[in-house]
């Protein structure tokens, strides 16, 4: 345990003196970085203020919101994906288009389409939906192929699969 504080502390400072010499070698050029030490001062100026954590508190809020939606989406479509084959390869090329695509260009497309205010919905939706979708299908596919055997002679409704299998 001592080690690994040792190493997590190693590596915390190593960054920190990175970013100094970023900063002394950049603002020598004129171009505007912020220190640690800056960064550090506006961080407990603004921590003061109680905007500033109903920001972090509605931010992680839509974080967390778009990422529960997406494990429920994804997960759904992954397990009636795996029992209907033309349904998975009907969105294996939309759900390959968001798992494929650059972050930063989803999120200059997602400024485009929608409000800035929520933004962080949609980008944390659509970037986790192919990652839980993919490993849902993963998951399924290395099941015990008997118990799968099991399930489809039982002629069991969808609900009673999911029930069965996730029990």
């Amino acid at each position: 345990m001592k080690k690994r504080i040792q190493t997590g502390l190693f590596i915390f400072v190593f960054w920190i003196v990175i970013w100094f010499l970023l900063d002394n070698i950049l603002s020598k050029k004129g171009i505007l970085f912020a220190s640690p030490i800056d960064t550090l001062n506006v961080f407990i100026d603004q921590g003061q203020t109680g905007d500033f954590w109903r920001a972090i508190i509605y931010t992680f809020c839509g974080l967390a919101g778009g990422y529960v939606m997406s494990v429920v989406l994804a997960s759904f479509a992954g397990f009636y994906a795996f029992f209907h084959p033309g349904f998975r390869k009907m969105v294996s090329p939309f759900l390959g288009f968001f798992g494929y695509i650059p972050m930063i260009s989803f999120t200059v497309a997602a400024l485009i389409w929608y409000k800035g205010d929520n933004l962080f919905i949609p980008v944390s939706l659509f970037l986790s939906i192919p990652v839980i979708y993919k490993n849902t299908l993963a998951a399924m596919d290395n099941r015990d192929k008997n118990e799968m055997e099991r399930i489809q002679t039982m002629k069991l409704g969808f609900r009673q699969k999911m029930a069965y299998l996730y029990q």
